[in-house]
């Protein structure tokens, strides 16, 4: 996955959590979804490897 398809995911996801985060008065909830802000990034940055254009032009 290239660094900008991850861009481009975190973005969504992070503009889809931060709705209820506004929304929502409850502090529970928002620190379940501060936890989950933390771990979505953890794991698209060291499980989901990053491939360049270089690297993928280049297995074409």
């Amino acid at each position: 996955m290239t660094l900008k398809q991850k861009m481009t995911i975190l973005l969504f996801a992070d503009v889809m959590i931060a709705i209820p985060f506004f929304i929502v008065d409850s502090l529970l909830l928002k620190a379940t979804l501060i936890l989950i802000v933390v771990y979505k990034y953890y794991y698209f940055f060291t499980k989901i490897k990053t491939i360049t254009r270089k690297t993928l032009s280049s297995d074409t």
